[in-house]
């Protein structure tokens, strides 16, 4: 039974939703190409519903801060800098009840990942103050599974669009997610994948989250990249120094500066070489922030515990880049997995010494873009005339161990 302050934020709740239908209902008229608009305004009414019965209830309506559009309650919000015509984004907040300063948040991008996104929130729940999570339309039940992690985790703001998914936007939502986090008075910032999780014994020891708080304003942490290979008995481990995917360390944690920001328009370089973003904004100047090696920490990419569910991601990107008009010789510039030589070493079971850690949850976890790609081949046949020779990986079974000391054959 709903309390006095329930009682009043759910009469506030239905009068907003009164006029919010009674708007789309108008625009459903105007424009016939809004016949989708009935499943949106659904998926809106739960998800402020869902969020009002999360509510403990305790915080008076006059208490809401005026011209702000973080609410003092579990409500769902326009996006207030989000501008497009064929979209619609909202953002429902549920405030951090003990403020922190400094504070630590991670931004998550998501899409489609019911399956393994727990193991995502558990992991950045040990060492972060707060989670930020934009999903990019997922089509499974993954903004329902956020709503009950919310429940017990950290997520302090999830961010979702109520139109269909037409392409990857990567610049659009890591604007979106760096000013929230801001919003919610974040010093630093955390910026992972879903299927990448930092070492364990790192966490647990507390020692990454000591890195990340003496980081001065305008730096970031490089943290180097383990690679667990079909599995995680092993993982592999390069044969020779230069850059390649192997032997990056990658800026994913940064401190706040007020002149860091992410570019307005993606630059010519970064839309022909690949479609992703960097995840460290730069400064206004063009400049980068200043970096710190912490080699003993790790991160650890899940993508390669299954192998054929990496050349299903691999498949996607690569279609992805077609539709995109991305040249061949750059599409699988990310990966070119067969040109990598390694050796495989022994996995420090301490690395994924979670107790929650399932690595089975990563060996199906892609089969939504299978499908996808075949729509995207149904829709676009003159684009997949020639196969992806760069997705199939040719050496899993040709991998030598490093004790042997023995280079890989790639036949």
């Amino acid at each position: 039974m709903l309390n006095k302050n329930q009682n009043r934020a759910s009469i506030f709740l239905f009068f907003f939703l009164d006029i919010h239908h009674r708007h789309l209902f108008n625009l459903r008229n105007f424009d016939v190409s809004m016949r989708g608009t009935r499943k949106e305004y659904k998926t809106h009414i739960f998800l402020l519903l869902s969020f009002l019965l999360l509510s403990g209830g305790d915080i008076p309506l006059e208490e809401f801060p005026t011209g702000s559009h973080i609410l003092s309650t579990n409500q769902c919000v326009p996006c207030p800098w989000y501008e497009n015509g064929n979209d619609s984004c909202f953002c429902c907040f549920r405030p951090n009840r003990t403020p922190k300063n400094p504070k630590i948040t991670a931004l998550l991008q998501v899409r489609n990942v019911d399956s393994t996104l727990i193991l995502g929130i558990q992991h950045l729940s040990e060492f972060c103050d707060s989670i930020v999570v934009l999903d990019d339309h997922s089509e499974d039940q993954t903004i329902l599974e956020l709503q009950w992690l919310s429940r017990y985790y950290p997520i302090e703001a999830i961010v979702y669009f109520t139109s269909h998914w037409s392409k990857r936007d990567e610049l659009r939502d890591r604007q979106i997610l760096l000013a929230i986090g801001r919003m919610i008075k974040s010093t630093h910032f955390v910026i992972t994948d879903y299927d990448e999780i930092f070492a364990a014994d790192c966490v647990s020891s507390g020692r990454l989250r000591e890195h990340i708080l003496q980081l001065p304003r305008g730096h970031s942490l490089y943290i180097p990249w383990v690679f667990p290979w079909n599995g995680t008995q092993y993982h592999a481990v390069p044969l020779h120094d230069g850059i390649n995917l192997l032997n990056r360390s990658l800026a994913v944690i940064f401190a706040d500066h007020k002149n860091l920001e992410y570019p307005i328009q993606p630059t010519k370089r970064s839309t022909q070489v690949s479609i992703h973003i960097g995840r460290i904004p730069t400064f206004r100047n063009g400049s980068k922030p200043n970096k710190k090696l912490v080699d003993k920490c790790k991160i650890l990419d899940l993508r390669f515990i299954s192998l054929d569910n990496l050349e299903r991601k691999l498949l996607w990107y690569d279609a992805l880049g077609r539709i995109f008009n991305i040249p061949r010789k750059v599409r699988g510039k990310v990966f070119r997995i067969n040109e990598m030589q390694f050796c495989l070493e022994p996995m420090p079971q301490e690395w994924i010494g979670y107790s929650y850690f399932d690595s089975s949850l990563f060996y199906d976890s892609d089969r939504w873009r299978s499908k996808q790609l075949s729509k995207w081949k149904l829709e676009y046949p003159y684009l997949f005339i020639e196969e992806c020779n760069d997705c199939q990986i040719a050496n899993r079974n040709h991998v030598s161990y490093c004790h042997r000391n023995v280079r890989l054959s790639n036949e």
